[in-house]
């Protein structure tokens, strides 16, 4: 799943062209906003916060692998955070401990990443988020420049310290640590992505004393387990998950470069059909049976390739501007010059609904039953009736190319199906001024201008929601950079999944050997 650091959105000012249509009605529209009780004071040592942080590393040493942002400590404050923390703790939870640490280290393929969490049991059936630590660093495990599995692992010993140094030592021996890999460990051959984690394994194994969560401690991540995890994620940061009552459920969708992935909780007078999409979750103290799937082929980059693979077909390029020139290359690597035509969102739309999103449904498990799917013939339970009324949030490219650069950010707006067609249609005919972007996007969103894909990338996602998923024009999407002030990535969801899973297991409790 691809995640990008963009900066959250406020406001959307509009020039000669008529607006978007917006759901709201409203001119301006706010983003994400500080939390409440956040006032002058908090604002003031925030902002001496960020200033001592960065004279900090401003004197650090030179050439560093880490980023430049080392350490960043994020506490929870404001609102219902402030009464998570452990200063009111007026529920303990009976068999669980008071704090719980845990380690999750995401190791992509440009770089590892290290998110050290604290919780505590004192409010509710589920663990309280109270602070997170993060650190990343340079190159990630499979990088060539590491000459043998030992070497790569041991460039995660920065990250290990780091959780040294922030959970006690009467707290390290109960404290789960999780090492989940993404693609650039499975693209390596002669199973050397095998063998880095075996030495990552053997290492913390024999050097920390954090307790290896088993038997999936150390492992490239399925696909999805990580759809599932950014669900978890979502939903416990909205708080409709991890409470006492049960609550409806949040969707996500989340739009990669190589693939997108949604997840979501069908509604239950809808039973699924057994198969790999049906995932069963326990989380607190209720049960969830989630529809899960990983289209791989349809993220933003390969869309683009099957928009011009298409269109080397049927010597048509409708979704490229007029005159824009470039070089295919098939999967024959044989080359072909490409020329836009394009200028009417309507006639790529339609290039895109006959080319992209195959309909055909497999034939009906039961006689009689109407087959329910989404695209490609993979099974998938209706969103329009299954998952009519509760919340979709939707991720990375839909932010990044859409929902930001249009000022259409925060949990509390949110974005029409509708909106982005509106969108596409006034890029794709060359009508999109300076002034209908959100000056908060700043030049990110002045680099759409110039970029020729952008019309494309547009009919994309109108297409795989419109087409792919059938949602109508009307259905509102709502997206976010962060919810509560905490990113909407799987990490946290995977911890989670540790910690509640410990806690239930009784494992947790072995805190108190140490006190």
């Amino acid at each position: 799943m691809d995640m990008y650091k963009r900066r959250d959105s406020n406001a959307l000012s509009y020039g000669k062209h008529s607006p978007l249509p917006h759901h709201t009605g409203a001119a301006h529209r706010r983003g994400l906003a500080l939390p409440r009780g956040f006032g002058f004071v908090g604002k003031v040592l925030a902002v001496l916060l960020v200033v001592a942080l960065g004279a900090y590393w401003t004197l650090q040493e030179p050439g560093s692998s880490r980023s430049p942002s080392r350490v960043i400590e994020a506490v929870l404050g404001g609102g219902a955070a402030e009464s998570k923390t452990t200063k009111d703790c007026p529920n303990p939870h009976p068999d669980r401990p008071v704090l719980q640490y845990g380690l999750m280290i995401d190791a992509g393929s440009t770089g590892s990443r290290i998110h050290i969490y604290r919780f505590n049991h004192c409010h509710g059936p589920s663990p309280s988020l109270e602070n997170e630590v993060f650190e990343q660093l340079k190159p990630g495990l499979s990088s060539p420049t590491f000459k043998t599995p030992e070497e790569a692992a041991n460039s995660l010993d920065p990250l290990l310290q780091l959780a040294l140094k922030h959970v006690p030592e009467d707290s390290r021996k109960c404290t789960p640590v999780s090492v989940k890999a993404t693609a650039g460990l499975r693209m390596l051959k002669d199973h050397k992505g095998d063998k880095i984690l075996d030495a990552v394994r053997h290492k913390l194994q024999t050097e920390y004393p954090f307790a290896l969560v088993e038997p999936k401690g150390v492992e490239i991540m399925p696909g999805k387990d990580e759809g599932v995890y950014a669900w978890i994620t979502v939903n416990y940061l909205l708080e409709r998950i991890g409470q006492e009552r049960r609550l409806p459920t949040a969707a996500i969708m989340d739009l990669g470069g190589g693939s997108t992935q949604i997840v979501f909780e069908p509604h239950s007078s809808e039973p699924m059909e057994p198969g790999d999409h049906r995932y069963e979750l326990s989380f607190g103290d209720h049960s969830y049976v989630l529809y899960q799937h990983s289209y791989d082929g349809y993220g933003l980059m390969q869309g683009r390739q099957r928009i011009r693979k298409a269109g080397v077909a049927d010597k048509q390029f409708p979704c490229y501007a007029l005159g824009h020139k470039e070089t295919y290359t098939d999967d024959d690597k044989l080359e072909h010059d490409v020329e836009g035509t394009g200028g009417d969102h309507g006639v790529c739309h339609s290039f895109i609904q006959t080319h992209l999103f195959d309909k055909e449904c497999p034939a009906p498990p039961h006689m009689g039953q109407k087959p329910s799917c989404s695209f490609d013939g993979v099974y998938q339970p209706s969103l329009t009736s299954s998952f009519a009324n509760n919340d979709i949030y939707a991720f990375s490219y839909f932010y990044d190319k859409f929902a930001e650069p249009f000022g259409l950010v925060g949990p509390e707006t949110g974005f029409k199906v509708g909106e982005l067609r509106a969108a596409a249609e006034k890029v794709c005919a060359g009508k999109i001024t300076a002034e209908e972007l959100s000056t908060d996007a700043g030049a990110e969103a002045a680099k759409l201008f110039e970029d020729p894909e952008w019309c494309t990338d547009l009919g994309f996602m109108y297409g795989l929601l419109s087409v792919g998923y059938e949602l109508p024009e009307d259905r509102i999407l709502k997206t976010a950079k962060k919810i509560a002030g905490v990113e909407t990535g799987w990490s946290l969801g995977a911890a989670l999944n540790v910690v509640d899973g410990w806690g239930q297991a009784g494992k947790g409790m072995c805190v108190k050997e140490t006190t």
